[in-house]
C-alpha cells in the first residue's frame, strides 16, 4: 500500500516525532557555532544602544548648550536617539550579511 493510502486508512501511521531523513541531514549541527562571530557584535551594539538610551539623557542637564536653537539634552532625545538607533541597526545588518557571505561556499550555500 502506498503511504499516501495507508495515512489516509490510518491517521495514526502518518504521525511520526522524527523528522525525515533528508531534513535531519541539512539541519545545522550546532548553533551556537553560527552565533558565535556575532556575540562580540551584538555586545558592542547594546553598549551603545545602553549609552545612547541611558548615558546621555542622564547627563543631558550637563550639556546645557544650545544647538542649532535647542537646549542640546533635548536635540539628542528629539534627533540623536532616533539616528542612532537607525544607525546601531544598519551596522548590524551590514556586519552580519558581510560574515554571512564570507561564511557562505562558492554556490551561496552555508557551508557546515
Amino acid at each position: 500500500m502506498p503511504p499516501r493510502a495507508q495515512a489516509q486508512a490510518d491517521p495514526q501511521a502518518a504521525i511520526t516525532t522524527d523528522p525525515p531523513a533528508e531534513a535531519r541531514a541539512d539541519a545545522p549541527v550546532d548553533t551556537r557555532a553560527a552565533w558565535r562571530p556575532h556575540l562580540g557584535l551584538t555586545a558592542f551594539l547594546l553598549a551603545v544602544w545602553f549609552g545612547v538610551s541611558f548615558g546621555i539623557p542622564f547627563f543631558a542637564r550637563d550639556l546645557a548648550f544650545d544647538f542649532f536653537g535647542w537646549p542640546f539634552g533635548f536635540w539628542i532625545g528629539a534627533q540623536g536617539a532616533p539616528v542612532a538607533y537607525w544607525l546601531i541597526c544598519t551596522v548590524y545588518a551590514w556586519r552580519v550579511n558581510k560574515r554571512e557571505a564570507q561564511a557562505a561556499g562558492p554556490d551561496g550555500e552555508r557551508q557546515h
